[in-house]
């Protein structure tokens, strides 16, 4: 081989060496992105489930507040707290607890299952980011290896053409290859 062929195969190396590093980097960063936006969403469970704690204790001590405030009115006209009227109005207080903090919960619930699934969709997202960059990553080289082999030789595959077996081109216009029909042994561009 001539100089010049041997310096252009050296920088195609030190090209493939930097997309190696590259990728990794790639998939660094995303981890630390998927990792940084998982600690937000368990923050946000945290704090759902801390609002609903702090609901249900305001809710209770409001109870609390009101029963007392009766049982003492009732104690005062000295009538029993657990019959009649009384009782009716304990009664009442309790129910509406017992509905608020249903709805609390459901509340709840439902802002879990929310954030849960932006957590999926976090992952998927994640998912896809590595697939991408592992793609691009093995187009480049696969394209490296193409322009590495000797004229009429390649090692990137084969498809049929109606006239026999031809080496598989990308074309260089966004790393996409030319699609094929499906119907036939030809060639198809689109």
């Amino acid at each position: 081989m001539d100089p010049a062929t041997m310096f252009l195969l050296a920088m195609k190396a030190a090209g493939a060496a930097v997309s190696i590093w590259d990728f990794e980097e790639q998939k660094k960063m995303a981890r630390l992105g998927y990792d940084v936006e998982h600690a937000g969403i368990e923050a946000n469970m945290e704090m759902a489930k801390t609002e609903a704690a702090q609901g249900s204790l305001e809710s209770m001590q409001n109870l609390r507040r009101a029963m007392g405030t009766q049982m003492a009115a009732q104690a005062a006209r000295g009538t029993a707290t657990n019959i009649g009227s009384a009782f009716f109005v304990n009664q009442e207080n309790m129910q509406k607890f017992t509905a608020d903090e249903k709805a609390r919960q459901l509340n709840l619930a439902a802002r879990k299952a929310e954030i849960t699934a932006s957590g999926a969709m976090s992952s998927l997202h994640y998912a896809q980011t590595q697939q991408q960059a592992a793609t691009r990553f093995a187009t480049k080289m696969l394209d490296l290896v193409n322009t590495m082999q000797p004229p009429g030789q390649s090692t990137a595959g084969t498809y049929q053409t109606g006239q026999g077996m031809a080496p598989y081109r990308p074309t260089t216009m966004g790393g996409r290859p030319p699609m094929k029909a499906s119907y036939g042994l030809r060639e198809a561009r689109f």
